[in-house]
This record gives C-alpha cells, sequence and structure tokens, in this order.
C-alpha cells in the first residue's frame, strides 16, 4: 500500500510524466496479484489505464510499449491483447527502420511468434548490414544469436560481418553471440 501511495502521488505531481505511469501500473500489477475475484479485475484495469496512457504520453519511448505488451502478457495473461499493442507498434513509423525492426522481434520472440520473429530480425539486419555504430553491432550480434541454431550459416555471415565492422572486438562479438540465449 505504501509504494501505491508514493507511485499516485508521482502521478498525480506529473500527469504527464510516462514514466510515473509505467510505475504506478507495475505497482498495481503487483498489488493486483495479491487480490482476488472483483477487486483484482478492479486494480488490474487501474493499471491497464496506467500502462495505456503512459503510451499516449510518450509513444516514441521503446520503454512505454514494452511495459504495456509486457503487462498484458505476465499479469492478463492475454496474448491477445499484447499481440494488439504490438500489432499498434508495427504500424507506428516514427521509430528509425532499424530501431523499430528490432524492437519488433525483439517482443514478438518475446512473445513467442517466431514467424514475426524471423521477419522483424532480418529486417533489422538488413538495416544494421553496412553500419558500424554500436547499435547496429548490437542487433547483428543478437540476430547472429537467434540464427544459431536455426541456421547456423546465416548467423556465421552476420557474426563475420560484426567482426569485420570492428575487428578490435572480435574476440568479445563472438563470446556476446555464445552468451545470449536465442
Amino acid at each position: 500500500q505504501e509504494a501505491l501511495s508514493l507511485a499516485q502521488s508521482w502521478v498525480a505531481a506529473s500527469p504527464d510524466d510516462a514514466n510515473a505511469q509505467m510505475r504506478l501500473g507495475r505497482v498495481l500489477s503487483y498489488l493486483a496479484s495479491s487480490q482476488n475475484g472483483e477487486q483484482q479485475q478492479e486494480v488490474l484495469d487501474q493499471a491497464e489505464q496506467a500502462f495505456l496512457k503512459a503510451i499516449e504520453l510518450a509513444p516514441k519511448n521503446v520503454n512505454t510499449w514494452v511495459a504495456g505488451i509486457d503487462f498484458y502478457s505476465r499479469f492478463l495473461r492475454s496474448r491477445e491483447k499484447a499481440v494488439g499493442v504490438l500489432n499498434q507498434l508495427a504500424a507506428d513509423r516514427s521509430f528509425a527502420p532499424q530501431q523499430r525492426a528490432f524492437m519488433l522481434a525483439e517482443l514478438y520472440r518475446q512473445l513467442g511468434m517466431p514467424d514475426e520473429t524471423r521477419k522483424y530480425y532480418l529486417k533489422a539486419a538488413v538495416s544494421s548490414w553496412k553500419c558500424d555504430d554500436l547499435l547496429s553491432m548490437q542487433v547483428l550480434v543478437r540476430v547472429a544469436a537467434y540464427y544459431q541454431h536455426e541456421s547456423p550459416q546465416f548467423a556465421v555471415s552476420v557474426a563475420r560481418q560484426v567482426m569485420a565492422a570492428q575487428p578490435e572486438n572480435a574476440e568479445n562479438t563472438a563470446a556476446a553471440i555464445a552468451d545470449v540465449k536465442a
């Protein structure tokens, strides 16, 4: 209850702060797990509204989308609603193509949707292929890790691209790919 009061005070002090809304949604989500019946549903409804408000306030903030999708999949156990929010994100063109594709791949993977996961990891790889910035290298490492069992030849090609772009980090790249649980 103390955490709830604190989260509510943050929202009251800054009603247009997406982070305050997300904190409130998280506190309400965990509080709901200790409730039953109508009380639990009421608290979950409040949490849902907080997460949706966070997305509304900061649609370009990746964390608001991730928090909303996580809420639907973990607390409401509603894959349908989680996919609905994810489809809204997929239609949103305000993110850079690379960031959008990578984010969608990670979220579809979290929801256990392999066809969509592959589709967006490939888009993320294409967007990152000839770049040598840190984000592109991180994207390619994740893509290689994801494909290491499904398509080892492709995973090796992607890993070689990363190592060619940053030869000074070749050993770290190989270790990172091996450590990622795809």
